[in-house]
Order: structure tokens, then C-alpha cells, then sequence
């Protein structure tokens, strides 16, 4: 499959099974951000998979849309400014490496 077959079928999913996630397959998603390119490979993130009930009742307070509350699993991808790559000219490069991450 070429890219642009992938960025052409991409979707937002709003219907969630109310089945748990694999180990597996989280550990395999781990596996391909910890691949994830980053300025000066810092990796200035950090990815943390919410599923328990509660931890995900919790979350859901922050972020209050029935679509989400039905999700089994969420991930969430913070981005740790302490370790991000700034420029001489002062850019940080936070924001880029952490989408780049989350792509991944």
C-alpha cells in the first residue's frame, strides 16, 4: 500500500467495541513511537495508555464527549519541554517531534 492510499482511507473513529485492547498490539504501538525520529533523537515525550475503568471515567472529565467515554483504551501523548531540542535562534521543536510521534 502506497501513503497516499493510507492518507486517502484515514477516518476519525466514533464507535468504539466495548472490548479490551491487546497487550500485544499496545506494546506493538509503544514499539513504533519508540522508533519515532526527533530532533536530535531527545524524544521528548511521553505516552501513556489509560485503561482501566476508572482512570478512563477520570480522563473523561477533562474531555467530556459520549465517543470518547465509550473508548476501551486511550492513549495519551504529552510533550516534556524539560527535554525537548531548542535552536540557538530559541526554536523548540517540542510540538514537531511529538506529532511526528503520534503519526508514528
Amino acid at each position: 500500500m502506497r501513503f497516499i492510499d493510507l492518507v486517502k482511507t484515514r477516518y476519525s473513529c466514533r464507535n468504539y467495541q466495548p472490548t479490551s485492547v491487546e497487550k500485544e498490539k499496545l506494546d506493538y504501538i509503544m514499539e513504533c513511537v519508540r522508533f519515532a525520529p526527533s530532533a536530535v533523537n531527545k524524544q521528548p515525550w511521553m505516552f501513556r495508555i489509560i485503561s482501566s475503568e476508572e482512570d478512563r471515567k477520570e480522563i473523561c472529565q477533562c474531555y467530556n464527549r459520549e465517543w470518547f467515554a465509550t473508548a476501551p483504551v486511550v492513549i495519551i501523548a504529552s510533550i516534556l519541554h524539560d527535554e525537548e531540542w531548542v535552536r540557538s535562534d530559541g526554536k523548540r521543536h517540542g510540538d514537531i517531534d511529538i506529532a511526528i510521534a503520534v503519526e508514528h
